[in-house]
């Protein structure tokens, strides 16, 4: 044994040289000895290792103790302190944001950002700072178990163990299932886990908290005498045209909760009566098919903003109702005897013949329902007696948002009132006359040519359909019943009435420059711009508030992927100071396929070397995986080494070739 290994070193001005050594001699030794300590060279042919490389001046030439320099502690440390210090970070990461849970985003604008700029990068980092870690610490783990003596198979599940996908993999052609690797498995799935947990474990959402409002609404007033001024064929002209503009908006308009200007539309109480059944306290629930609006135009109101959802408020309203006779459609002239209170406009006229002064000065209490007519004698010809009377409700809106609000319940209203014959126009001695001689001639043409007022009652969804038409319409879409005119033809009354309490308002909504209200200057003569009257009421909004979310699984997620980063981040100085002696090993070829090599011509002395001494002086020493025993019939694979070139062969392997 010892002329099979005998080697002469020497130190030259190059480095350190190596004689020719025949690794088998030409007359091996008999000795069973030889053959019980190494029983593979009895197969082994002859192969003679040129030894000739030059190797480093640093190369050692004596033995030494196993330590580690200087320079390989520090760094080991400062690695091993930023993958902790690293790996503590994203733990905290899941508590922070665990810790800001519901949080007001505007109280904690920097953190918020913080946070979040900080989830973008979660995905990216996570999983390399993972395996940069597990992959010290499987390594770690690799070294101190070959120290120690341990089974190959585990040694190779260690050493395969650099990802999920390797993991896997090398189980799969190992053929290995234990519980070593199914752990290796379920350890290596946290990084993609984690990586998207630091993203999915925070979001933005919002948080809705009820709380008490007060808001302002319009109610009707009656004061008719403000447009007894000079200016107001001005005022009624701007009143004409929301009437106008109401009247023929889209169908979707007339039939929606809202009007044009987002104003909430009342619907009529006495459908809900007839057709359905109220609660025990008296409420209806409102139905879009049930739903006939007593007016075109809606209640404006204040108080709502974008800040704010789910609005509720109670609301106290009133509207005019008819009750009429049979419509006659057979006049074809105008009715020339009628009595003062009588006013005609293009192709119709309309009258009472109650005294306004009368009712004015009258006990409330002891009238009787005004009488009204209503003619038209151009196409369409519809004719009607009505008795015109309040009805006074009771209203709960609720508004998803300020533009989306709607009449969800309408009751009778439980307030005192005046009884329903006595109608708010009657409040001004010249109520009546001042609002039928404007409305009459609200469209302003030819005598005998019908208007949009009158089309509407015979055609609500397209009013302009009798507006001089050239082919009028024998019959209506709907015949015209007298429910259907006392529904429309009030509506006509309330959609003007309606533009006349709320000129202003009807488009800026409730304002202190649009109505009397908390805020109006009382000292401008504020009655000449025609303000709204209004009213107070409570109700409750939702305030939404952007706040921080955290989901409380991607959190837990986290903490677990990072609590096992942080113990693998601790298995490498603890595994390398307290349970390893040797020297430190690299998954590499000069830390494990070089090391006392027979076919690699490397010196014997050395072995004390830490990997990374070994690797940084071997860097350009070439080998190759291949036939190192060419001169025989059947071949053997290894590492063996080309260097110097031309000294050595190590042929290349063939799958023409047989191997040991």
């Amino acid at each position: 044994m010892a002329d099979l290994y005998n080697i002469q070193n020497k130190v030259g001005k190059g480095g350190i040289r190596r004689k020719p050594v025949a690794l088998m001699p030409e007359d091996p030794p008999t000795s069973t000895a030889l053959e019980q300590s190494s029983p593979f060279l009895k197969q082994v042919s002859p192969v003679v290792l040129e030894q000739d490389a030059d190797f480093p001046k640093s190369w050692p030439t004596r033995p030494e103790l196993v330590k580690s320099s200087t320079i390989s502690i520090i760094t080991d440390i400062f690695i091993d302190t930023i993958l902790l210090g690293l790996s503590l970070a994203f733990f905290t990461f899941g508590l922070i944001v665990r810790h800001y849970d519901q949080a007001p985003v505007a109280l904690h604008e920097g953190t918020v950002k913080t946070l979040l700029e900080a989830t973008k990068y979660g995905p990216s980092v996570f999983p390399i700072l993972f395996a940069c870690v597990l992959g010290r610490a499987a390594q770690a783990i690799l070294a101190w178990r070959l120290e120690s003596g341990e089974r190959v198979g585990v040694c190779d599940l260690l050493a395969s163990s650099t990802s999920l996908t390797s993991t896997v993999t090398s189980q799969i052609k190992l053929r290995m299932v234990s519980f070593l690797g199914f752990a290796l498995i379920l350890i290596w799935s946290l990084s993609p886990i984690g990586g998207q947990a630091s993203f999915r474990q925070l979001s933005i959402g919002a948080r809705i908290d009820n709380e008490p409002a007060s808001f302002t609404y319009m109610i009707f007033g009656g004061r008719m005498e403000q447009y007894d001024t000079s200016d107001r064929t001005t005022s009624f002209g701007i009143i004409n045209n929301l009437f106008a503009t109401a009247l023929i908006s889209p169908t979707t308009t007339k039939r929606s909760p809202t009007d044009t200007w987002g104003n909430i539309k009342i619907p009529m109480i006495e459908n809900y009566e007839s057709l359905a059944f109220p609660d025990s306290e008296g409420w209806f629930t409102t139905n879009m098919s049930l739903n006939v609006y007593s007016s075109l135009v809606g209640i404006p109101m204040s108080s709502m903003d974008k800040t704010f959802i789910n609005y509720e408020m109670n609301i106290e309203t009133s509207y005019f109702n008819l009750n009429c006779s049979s419509v006659d459609d057979t006049l074809k002239s105008p009715v020339t005897k009628l009595p003062p209170g009588n006013f005609t406009g293009s192709g119709a006229q309309i009258w009472s013949t109650d005294n306004d002064a009368q009712r004015h000065d009258a006990d409330a209490n002891t009238l009787e329902p005004r009488q009204i007519g209503y003619q038209s004698w151009s196409p369409p010809v519809v004719a009607s007696q009505c008795t015109m009377e309040m009805t006074y409700i009771e209203v709960k809106i609720h508004c998803d948002s300020p533009s989306n609000c709607a009449a969800s319940k309408l009751r009778r209203s439980q307030q005192p009132h005046l009884p329903p014959a006595y109608i708010l126009i009657d409040h001004d001695w010249a109520g009546w006359s001042q609002f039928a001689a404007n409305l009459i001639t609200a469209f302003p043409g030819h005598p005998t040519y019908t208007t949009v007022a009158t089309s509407y009652i015979v055609e609500p969804n397209d009013p302009l359909t009798y507006v001089e038409a050239f082919t009028l319409p024998t019959t209506s879409s709907k015949p015209l019943t007298t429910e259907l005119f006392e529904q429309r033809f009030g509506q006509l009354l309330n959609t003007y009435w309606t533009c006349l309490n709320e000129m202003h308002a009807v488009i800026n909504g409730m304002t202190p420059t649009t109505a009397y209200m908390q805020g109006t200057n009382l000292s401008a003569q504020a009655s000449q711009f025609f303000y709204a009257n209004s009213s107070t009421t409570n109700g409750t909004r939702d305030a939404t508030t952007p706040i921080m979310e955290c989901n409380v699984g991607w959190v837990i997620a986290l903490c677990i992927a990072s609590a096992v980063m942080i113990i693998a981040s601790l298995l490498h100085p603890i595994i390398h100071y307290f349970y390893t002696r040797g020297p430190d090993l690299m998954l590499n070829i000069s830390s494990l396929a070089m090391r006392d090599n027979p076919y690699v011509a490397v010196p014997a002395n050395g072995t004390f070397m830490a990997a990374s001494d070994r690797a940084r002086m071997l860097k350009s020493f070439k080998v190759r995986f291949g036939d190192v025993d060419q001169t025989s019939d059947i071949g053997r694979l290894a590492i063996g080494s080309l260097e110097p070139p031309g000294k050595y062969s190590v042929g290349t392997v063939s799958n023409r070739r047989l191997y040991y």
